[in-house]
């Protein structure tokens, strides 16, 4: 048959193929002109598009930009338009309610300023008609019970806002923390009593550089400009109160890869000598491993998660490997610590800090059904006892304010998911120390944390 047809296209003709490139004729919302009211969210998704060759990268991008909402579930169907190679983008975008509210209780706090920790969130989407987010929250620490709010010392205070605006393959923001804490030392013949507050401020932008299928790349500036004062007895220490100005370029990569998610991380951190900030040639007393506010850093991160099923049950493994490197004397809030719920768990208090340091978190999960009633799945959909190990090492050098050493500690608990809750209960302790324990710092921990969304 192929033979045949071959034989009569010789004798009566030539095929003539012509490829058209694909353009880009409208973009419409759920098959109708994008009207006033949504024009922002189509414009600041899928900028710059109409007229130009049809992209699927950047429909993708765009897709990607509505769904970081949390109120928001975009799909798109891409048909054909009226003119030849034309195409018509539809959009549709399912809408949830703009606001979240969350409040959570926990009792990972630090002793020094309240073990209990109760923290209130409000999110909103798209106030502006850009998709744009607004995020703020209150948390409030102190000891007694996590709703025990009085001024009794230890306590502290968090507030948080940022905000995010997207174009296309562009995204701005901007993130904001204030915090003051009240504590207490044992002095030999009274409590010496210990204040103090502090102010982070750090604008940020980023651009997605490269995508395909199975990932995408990103890059992203940030500059931070933050300040710390500490007071004894009302008078304020000088030696652990600053202003820094740190600039930072990161480096992102996540992909699809054997069957789960991959994300590394690269960042570049360097202090600057403005608004104010630190200046090390200002600093007469300073010497050669004094702290430095004009340092270099090098922050990584190397994630992974990974469903499977093993003899018909889901699994779920988690592991982050992450780390720092600088040549520098580093102050302490732009150190790396082990010890704690961030980092190697099994210990309230971080028991080395330094300059340079990696840790390795590993989490195994399994994955059990939760209620099937519509009321059950508010309170929990999903059940997933777990186990985790992590492991961490600080370098070594006094001189240069790093007190190091090895860390292992492992963790058993369960994770209960629901549509309105969140509870996790886990019991955590220290497996080996490279170094004596220090008194008070006790090791062997249990936590609970509760989050209710509205």
């Amino acid at each position: 048959m192929a033979n045949f047809k071959s034989i009569l296209l010789c004798l009566h003709g030539h095929l003539k193929i012509v490829v058209v490139e694909g353009v880009m004729e409208d973009i419409t919302l759920d098959g109708h002109k994008v009207g006033r009211k949504s024009q922002g969210e189509i414009t600041t998704a899928f900028p710059n598009l109409i007229g130009k060759p049809t992209n699927l990268r950047q429909i993708e991008q765009g897709l990607d930009q509505i769904n970081r909402l949390f109120s928001r579930q975009a799909t798109i169907n891409l048909g054909a338009g009226s003119n030849s190679g034309g195409s018509i983008l539809d959009v549709h975008i399912e809408k949830q309610k703009p606001w979240l509210i969350t409040l959570s209780s926990d009792n990972l706090g630090a002793k020094a300023t309240g073990i209990y920790q109760t923290r209130l969130s409000l999110s909103f989407d798209d106030l502006l008609g850009i998709n744009d987010q607004w995020s703020f929250s209150y948390q409030r620490s102190m000891d007694g019970s996590p709703h025990h709010f009085s001024h009794k010392r230890p306590n502290s205070d968090t507030l948080t806002g940022s905000f995010s605006l997207p174009y296309g393959t562009w995204t701005t923001g901007f993130d904001g923390t204030w915090s003051q804490y009240h504590s207490s030392v044992k002095g030999i013949f009274s409590d010496i009593m210990t204040a103090g507050k502090s102010l982070s401020l750090t604008p940020w932008i980023s651009r997605v550089i490269d995508r395909d299928q199975e990932g995408k790349t990103w890059v992203t500036g940030r500059l931070t400009w933050k300040y710390s004062d500490n007071f004894i007895m009302g008078s304020r220490v000088d030696v652990s109160s600053r202003k820094l100005a740190i600039a930072t370029f990161e480096l992102d990569h996540s992909r699809k890869w054997l069957g789960g998610e991959l994300s590394a991380h690269i960042g570049f951190h360097k202090g600057l000598a403005i608004l104010g900030a630190y200046d090390d040639k200002e600093q007469e007393n300073a010497t050669k491993n004094s702290p430095k506010g004009q340092f270099s850093k090098l922050s990584f991160s190397l994630g992974y998660v990974r469903p499977f099923s093993l003899h018909q049950y889901n699994f779920r493994y988690n592991t982050l490997f992450s780390g720092q490197l600088s040549p520098d004397t580093l102050f302490s809030s732009e150190q790396i610590s082990l010890g704690g719920s961030s980092s190697v768990r099994g210990v309230r208090e971080a028991i080395y800090y330094g300059n340079n340091g990696v840790f390795w978190r590993n989490e195994l999960s399994l994955l059990l059904p939760g209620f099937s009633s519509r009321m059950g799945r508010k309170f929990m959909s999903q059940f997933s006892p777990y186990m985790a190990l992590d492991l961490g090492a600080v370098a070594n050098d006094v001189s240069k304010n790093s007190f190091g050493g090895r860390l292992v500690g492992a963790t058993l608990g369960f994770h209960a998911t629901g549509d309105i809750t969140d509870v996790d209960v886990s019991y955590s302790n220290i497996l080996t120390q490279s170094t004596v324990r220090e008194k008070g710092n006790k090791t062997g921990l249990f936590q609970v944390r509760a989050l209710l969304r509205f």
